[in-house]
């Protein structure tokens, strides 16, 4: 699995919590619906292989670690985002935030 779109399955989410997608080193691409606010701490931590991030503009928060150790990220869009944690983005050598 390359890429994944999250909440594809018809239920809400409004949050992604805390280390759901933790080490998934398969993942490249993620598409995270409308109606989530946060994505919470360690989402989507050690995820290596993550290369792009898409935000819808309801999300609000990031946590933190939410996406610590994705070394392969280069696109994520914020403009919505009001808080950004601590280390939220620790070790994403590859985003120029």
């Amino acid at each position: 699995m390359s890429s994944i779109l999250l909440g594809e399955d018809g239920d809400p989410v409004s949050a992604i919590t805390g280390e759901a997608y933790w080490e998934r080193t398969d993942l490249v691409d993620i598409i995270v619906p409308d109606g989530v606010e946060s994505v919470d701490f360690g989402a989507f931590y050690g995820c290596t292989e993550l290369e792009r991030v898409t935000l819808p503009a309801s999300v609000v928060k990031i946590g933190e670690g939410a996406f610590e150790g994705c070394s392969s990220l280069a696109e994520i869009n914020l403009q919505s985002v009001e808080e950004i944690a601590e280390d939220a983005f620790l070790g994403c050598e590859s985003l120029d935030l």
